[in-house]
């Protein structure tokens, strides 16, 4: 690395027109007057911690909505965390539907506070989006059917049309690229101002300078805040604080808040202006994603920037207090990567000064994804935070949904479940976890999504949750993870090609998977030994004969699926309080007799699902509830919260006692009758029915008549 870096700087010094002037200040921008600090009160309905932009957007949300007994505290300045730094981009092309929606509502706002005389610095620039490789080209085509559905308007670009429109970019090695021309640039400082201004004119007051101590909390609800400015009290809080959101979550008396979030660095580089180069002045923002790297036109120069394929984590030991409206060093090592990408699509960067490198930090989540809603610790506790350097583009539309939250307790315009903070559980709120998990945020950012990515995963965090049998599949199996929990996806086998004649023949076309060192212990889709594409596929992928051998084993044969990832419940009263509770809350009727297994859904008033389950009768008073593996949070929190007040009821998570093996095929029946004294007729052991058995030297086992694929089969807990 220090030789390429010697090699890369000679090439600078080399060339008697590029020069790199670095800067070591401090940044600070001028807040209106209008923002002075306003003195604490004493109690408010709704008080904010976090005075950046998404504070300021949830703030002025409430204020249009009729709640203007709100109070934002921040404790630096406003504006002084991440919002100061952010480059104001609203790119209106997501990978999920909830996230284009909620950055068509900020652009919807942001058009129309320009369109009311707002100085909000918007420019109308547009963006275009670079193809090296086909499948570039196939996820922005994908991308922009789902975008075109939300009336974000788009068209692919030819490589041969990108040449002769910019004649400054490198254009020779895309295949194409698309363009949006709806994408628009803010001036975050400026758009934060006049939030804040209309916000203060409807009656919400701002509170500079006040740091929060503890949230302390009473009945499950958040009582008062304390500060160093006193004590106030409210009704709700919400949660702005970005890369302090989980710092403050843990600040909450007499139990902390699972909030994960980790701060990491980010660089943009500006340069100075090139008059001469005429075609600047309407250069779209551009997206070279397959390089990593962003550049636009800023001053009538270029600032450009990226993620890195490892990004670097900040603040592991806590944020220190001296970062409001500060630059980090310079870290131009670490930014090498990015400036070769840079100097590769736009070679006009060679020829100018580099005026300032621009080294900041931003939050991220485990999953690449905003973490919105109320907390499943309390009733009353709302959290905005952890936008993976999408605040600007998605500040508005959070502040709207936030505010539609904390009034009606559901946000009624989108569905936000995709983001919604009960999608994790505590394992992710783990610091050394989130420490490297940030270093993989990239690949949500800039990577394609194959649904690879979703599947497996990442390299960082794996094997904190496994099932019994892990060890057994480990040397065969190529697993995903999904809540933490290891899943196989495939196995590799000796015989994967399966054709009709091998079907007509009969012959035994299911196999033993073939051990083999070099597949040993592969959980990563970077390893080409496990089958898997280094970047994914959205052709026929290398393991599609795998699959096809193990779907003919259990279509013909007999076969064993792990599902052990699955959510579990368990349900019990003195008397049958509980049959009561789950009349009340289920949709389908589970009062049924002992070792029923009844499949129901458990609806909010709105008539949407909370839960879809699998609910097993015990015995009169006990029951055991299989859920989806991504609802173990959700599920709990929603029974929890409806759970009688007189604790007659009690509810406990027992998603990590049991292992569940999904045995099915046409042979399920015959192979588990060698292992049990019990019969397995169906007129002795009928279909959603459920007994406990004895299977070979295994007591206790809870067998039920049921599979999530279709077929006849038991599983067995």
């Amino acid at each position: 690395m220090k030789n390429y870096l010697i090699k890369f700087r000679r090439h600078f010094l080399l060339n008697k027109n590029f020069t790199l002037t670095l800067l070591n200040r401090s940044y600070s921008r001028v807040v209106s007057p209008e923002t002075l600090r306003d003195d604490l009160p004493s109690e408010a309905q709704v008080v904010i911690g976090g005075g950046g932009l998404l504070g300021c957007s949830v703030a002025y949300h409430l204020a249009r909505s009729g709640i203007t007994d709100v109070v934002v505290l921040e404790k630096g300045k406003l504006g002084c965390g991440t919002t100061w730094l952010g480059s104001g981009v609203v790119g209106r092309l997501r990978s999920l539907m909830p996230e284009i929606e909620l950055v068509d509502q900020s652009y919807k706002l942001y058009t129309q506070l320009h369109n009311d005389g707002y100085d909000i610095g918007y420019q109308a620039t547009g963006s275009l989006n670079l193809c090296r490789t086909p499948d570039r080209v196939t996820a922005y085509k994908r991308n922009l059917l789902l975008a075109e559905s939300c009336g974000v308007e788009g068209e692919m670009v030819d490589a041969k049309t990108l040449a002769q429109e910019f004649p400054f970019m490198k254009c020779n090695d895309l295949l194409g690229a698309m363009r949006i021309p709806g994408d628009i640039c803010i001036d975050q400082m400026k758009l934060l101002n006049v939030l804040v201004d209309i916000s203060k004119s409807l009656g919400v007051k701002f509170v500079e300078g006040c740091q929060i101590g503890q949230v302390h909390v009473k009945s499950r609800m958040v009582a008062s805040v304390e500060t160093d400015h006193g004590m106030i009290r409210c009704a709700d809080f919400v949660n702005c604080t970005g890369q302090w959101a989980r710092e403050l979550g843990k600040h909450t008396s007499p139990y902390g808040i699972n909030i994960p979030v980790h701060a990491s660095q980010l660089s943009e580089m500006q340069t100075q202006p090139l008059p001469e180069l005429k075609e600047l002045s309407n250069m779209p923002l551009v997206r070279d994603y397959d390089g990593h790297v962003y550049f636009r036109e800023m001053n009538g120069g270029i600032l450009g920037g990226g993620f890195p394929p490892s990004m670097r984590p900040l603040f592991h030991d806590g944020i220190p207090d001296n970062v409001q409206f500060k630059l980090l060093p310079e870290d131009w090592d670490n930014f090498h990567v990015i400036l070769e990408q840079l100097l590769h699509r736009l070679p006009l960067i060679s020829r100018l000064k580099a005026t300032e490198l621009r080294t900041g930090y931003d939050s991220f989540t485990p999953d690449g994804r905003p973490i919105l809603g109320v907390v499943p610790e309390l009733l009353n506790y709302f959290v905005a935070a952890g936008f993976n350097c999408a605040g600007a583009a998605m500040a508005g539309g959070v502040g709207k949904v936030m505010a539609e939250w904390v009034k009606d307790r559901s946000p009624r315009s989108i569905n936000l479940w995709p983001l919604d903070v009960r999608r994790f559980v505590g394992l992710h709120n783990n610091r050394k976890f989130l420490k490297e998990r940030v270093t993989e945020s990239s690949l949500v950012v800039s990577g394609i999504p194959y649904w690879e990515v979703d599947m497996i995963g990442y390299d960082s965090g794996r094997r904190l949750r496994t099932s019994a049998i892990f060890t057994r599949n480990e040397p065969y199996a190529v697993f995903g993870q999904i809540m933490g929990y290891e899943r196989p996806l495939f196995f590799h086998t000796q015989g994967s090609e399966v054709t009709d004649d091998d079907l007509d023949s009969g012959q035994n076309i299911w196999t033993m998977p073939k051990p083999s060192a070099s597949i040993h212990g592969i959980h990563s889709y970077q390893l080409n030994q496990s089958g898997l594409p280094p970047k994914g596929s959205f052709g026929k992928p290398p393991w599609f004969d795998n699959v096809k051998s193990e779907y003919w084993a259990c279509r013909e044969g007999v076969c064993i699926i792990d599902m052990s990832t699955y959510s579990k419940f368990e349900l019990r009263s003195t008397g049958q309080e509980v049959v009561k509770f789950l009349q009340y809350i289920c949709s389908n009727d589970v009062d049924k007799p002992v070792g029923s297994v009844v499949h129901t859904g458990m609806q909010n008033e709105m008539g949407g699902f909370e839960n879809d389950c699998s609910i097993i009768r015990l015995q009169s008073n006990r029951y055991f509830m299989i859920g989806p593996t991504v609802q173990q949070t959700r599920s709990y929190v929603w029974m929890r919260d409806h759970l009688p007040r007189d604790g007659s009821v009690q509810l406990t998570d027992v998603t990590s006692m049991y292992t569940a093996l999904n045995v099915i095929g046409p042979k399920a029946q015959e192979l588990l009758s060698e292992l049990t004294d019990r019969s397995l007729k169906k007129k002795d052991f009928m279909f959603m029915t459920h007994k406990e058995i004895n299977l070979a030297m295994a007591s206790h086992v809870r067998a039920m008549r049921l599979t999530h694929t279709g077929e006849d089969g038991w599983v067995l807990y």
